[in-house]
């Protein structure tokens, strides 16, 4: 669920390390966005006649229910269960004392809000669309490579990502063990993570028993492999 975190400030999270505020970072200040709501729509083929409210309202940044920050005049998502537990649209309230300033859900699954309120039958794909006119189609400026199966997901990318770095490439992976950028290790929302406790693996040359290390990654996903 949503957490009230104040985006600068140094603390822990679930994963049993920290998150690290913009001063400790030695990457560049991500550029200040700012788009009507109207015309995010627009460009992101949302009718803006769903809009039930100001469609004027400006919007600069993009939250969902499992953001674990404040940020200011947001876009809240209303992500449906997977799994029957949370669902972003029980959080639109909470969403926005977090700063949200309008809210995209399903038709029919919020009842009553006091922000402007956009209904579309698939809020994932109208999350990918809006996300992606937001931050200016950053997967146009990246080669993407995905793997998808049952067995050898994470030592495939592991591959690839060497073989990216080996040839001087800035290398992001996204995965079930770890979201890192080059040598950093990322938070959910994309802030630097250290480790709350000495990794003892980490100069190691081969890979160890999970009996010795029970390191079982940092991050809950469904299950993809099958059961047989």
């Amino acid at each position: 669920g949503m957490l009230d975190v104040d985006v600068n400030e140094v603390g822990g999270d679930e994963d049993g390390g920290e998150y690290l505020d913009e001063g400790f970072s030695t990457y560049p200040e991500p550029p200040a966005r700012a788009r009507s709501l109207a015309d995010l729509l627009t460009k992101a083929g949302v009718p803006v006649e769903n809009v039930v409210g100001d469609a004027g309202v400006v919007i600069e940044n993009i939250i969902t229910c499992n953001s674990d920050s404040a940020s200011p005049n947001a876009l809240y998502v209303c992500v449906p269960s997977e799994d029957g537990e949370e669902d972003g649209h029980d959080w639109v309230d909470e969403a926005a004392e977090m700063g949200a300033v309008a809210v995209i859900a399903e038709p029919g699954r919020v009842q009553s809000s006091l922000l402007p309120m956009i209904e579309v039958d698939d809020v994932l794909s109208a999350l990918a669309a809006l996300a992606a006119e937001f931050y200016d189609q950053p997967a146009a400026r990246m080669n993407t490579v995905a793997f998808i199966g049952s067995y050898g997901k994470t030592t495939t990318s592991w591959l690839a990502r060497g073989v990216f770095e080996e040839n001087e490439e800035l290398a992001l992976m996204v995965g079930d063990t770890e979201y890192a950028l080059a040598e950093d290790r990322l938070t959910r929302e994309g802030g630097i993570w250290v480790a709350g406790e000495e990794d003892v693996t980490l100069h190691r040359d081969c890979s160890v028993p999970f009996h010795i290390v029970p390191y079982r990654g940092k991050y809950e996903l469904p299950v993809t492999t099958p059961d047989g």
